[in-house]
């Protein structure tokens, strides 16, 4: 249940928690306060900035009282952070502390923040840090089609490991058959581009069509695009806007 405690005595309520039970009611506090956030409260005035920054403060002290949870979420407002800079850096270091607790499925989030936010300034330890940790979490859990799909990304690219495309379509195929819709559209890229694979229209718009079908957004606006251009399908306005 969450507590209620005075905005001025949070900081103070922060530093004398010292039991897991401590610990779930400052996660709580934290999300409700978030929720606020994202309703519009800090941007109406209605949240003041000085409250919302004891949002992390909160989310950390929960973390080192055992809440593993509250890491995941601390690393997630560090990336998205409404009241200050971006610190992707702190919220990967967040994500190696949940990893060495046990919690291996932060290896997707953690390749995820190191490969769309610093792709080019990663060093190579630490994209064969992320790809190994990633890669194994793939290995152990062969249904997650996201985690194998993102793997895929990162494998084309060399990102971490060598490059190499072929092996990179592979893994989007079988990604896609596990319902991956993002898998489903990188697919279309690769044959209409040639990449891992021959060029292949025909393959190319069958990947389309089934990824928008399956609400893949990206795919829904390319083949509304192409309905209307004429491009890969049959110029057809009614359906480029259906």
């Amino acid at each position: 249940m969450q507590k209620n405690i005075d905005s001025k005595d949070v900081p103070q309520w922060i530093a004398s928690s010292t039991t897991a039970e401590d610990a779930n009611q400052l996660q709580a506090w934290s999300l409700a306060m978030i929720s606020r956030i994202e309703r519009g409260d800090l941007s109406i005035g209605i949240l003041s900035l000085d409250e919302a920054r004891q949002v992390p403060l909160a989310l950390r002290k929960a973390f080192e009282l055992g809440l593993i949870e509250a890491g995941i979420h601390l690393a997630d407002w560090l990336v998205r952070n409404p009241t200050d800079y971006a610190d992707i850096p702190a919220a990967e270091q967040v994500m190696l502390e949940v990893i060495a607790l046990g919690k291996q499925d932060a290896a997707v989030p953690l390749m995820r923040y190191r490969w769309i936010y610093r792709r080019d300034t990663c060093s190579d330890e630490e994209a064969q840090q992320s790809f190994a940790l990633l890669n194994r979490w793939c290995i152990q859990h062969q249904a997650d089609s996201d985690a194998l799909y993102l793997l895929a990304l990162v494998t084309c690219h060399g990102f971490g490991t060598d490059e190499n495309p072929v092996r990179s379509a592979q893994m989007l195929n079988k990604a896609a058959s596990m319902g991956s819709t993002d898998a489903m559209f990188e697919l279309f890229i690769y044959h209409a581009q040639g990449i891992g694979v021959e060029v292949n229209d025909d393959k190319a718009v069958i990947c389309l069509r089934r990824a928008a079908e399956a609400g893949q957004l990206r795919a829904m606006y390319n083949l509304g695009a192409f309905h209307a251009t004429g491009r890969y399908v049959e110029q057809d306005m009614a359906l480029s806007v259906a």
